[in-house]
């Protein structure tokens, strides 16, 4: 047994892998085992090729061979083509359609099954919005669960992933619809629940007429994050007045930089206070991919 001590990581050598400890700021460590043969001793004196790999164990945007987990070796690819697929949305075959893409996905349930045995939950990323013409769109229209505008007319909203109409949150049986859409995507693929994103306000920009009559944006929002009180398994970035549920309440996207790091514990205090007993932050470190786009060397303080 060899002990290397570097700046930030200490590496022990062992007979058929090497051992990294990353030290964190409160003294405790973590660990990644890498077998030899995918990474060499001389790796070790270039700061990039550590910086790089401790990035990947905490953001999977690497594959270094294999990776210890619960007690066995795993491909690291396998975790890394998971993240890299499954990143947020794009799972589905589009927006109201609850089928991940097949040729993304070939075999979604094996790979849920692989993941369970490997000690994850899995979760999958959905949102209130409905791709125009779809065959789910005109069922939905016909069916009424469908957001209108003040004319009455299928609202069409603009947002972060282009334009989409919407369920009518505020509509009862177009929540149970879509409730049992989920739960049908649960038993078919072994979905332990789902992350509920979008129903912003800030998207919502024109004039709409609810279901509910006396409903506004903000009701539209309340009602879209209640339906993760369905679901064990949940987690909300919008919400409204749902202080003291069995939610899971998370941060806004916080940007790669210092000043989003400082944003975190007034945030977090900011959440309970408001009675979110269950709150994480987004990605720490920097969730907004834009923020990543020009970084042409990582701050390895600010990932710690």
């Amino acid at each position: 047994l060899d002990v290397y001590c570097r700046d930030g990581y200490i590496i022990l050598e062992l007979k058929d892998f090497w051992e990294i400890r990353f030290l964190t700021v409160d003294g405790s460590d973590d660990m990644v085992r890498i077998r030899k043969e995918f990474l060499s001793e001389n790796d070790f004196s270039n700061e990039d090729k550590i910086n790089d790999l401790y990035v990947s164990i905490y953001f999977n945007w690497g594959d270094f061979g294999q990776c210890w987990f619960n007690g066995k070796w795993y491909g690291y690819d396998t975790i890394c083509k998971i993240q890299r697929k499954n990143k947020d949305d794009n799972w589905q075959r589009y927006y109201g359609n609850f089928d991940f893409k097949t040729e993304r996905f070939p075999d979604p349930k094996g790979m849920t099954d692989e993941l369970h045995r490997m000690g994850f939950k899995v979760m999958l990323w959905v949102a209130p919005y409905v791709s125009p013409d779809s065959p789910e769109f005109r069922e939905l229209e016909a069916k009424g669960y469908l957001l209108k505008d003040k004319n009455g007319r299928t609202a069409i909203i603009h947002w972060w992933n282009g334009y989409s109409a919407c369920y009518d949150t505020t509509n009862p049986e177009a929540m149970n619809y879509l409730k049992e859409q989920l739960k049908a995507n649960q038993e078919k693929y072994g979905i332990d629940g789902f992350k509920f994103d979008g129903g912003d306000v800030a998207y919502m920009t024109g004039e709409y007429t609810f279901h509910d009559k006396n409903a506004n944006v903000n009701t539209f929002m309340e009602k879209w994050a209640e339906i993760g009180l369905s679901f064990p398994y949940n987690e909300l970035r919008a919400s409204w007045k749902l202080g003291g549920q069995a939610l899971v309440q998370r941060l806004g996207d916080k940007d790669y930089s210092w000043r989003a790091t400082q944003l975190l514990i007034p945030d977090m205090t900011a959440a309970g206070l408001l009675g979110h007993y269950y709150t994480c932050p987004d990605m720490v470190g920097g969730g907004q991919f834009g923020a990543f786009l020009n970084v042409k060397k990582f701050d390895e303080e600010l990932i710690v």
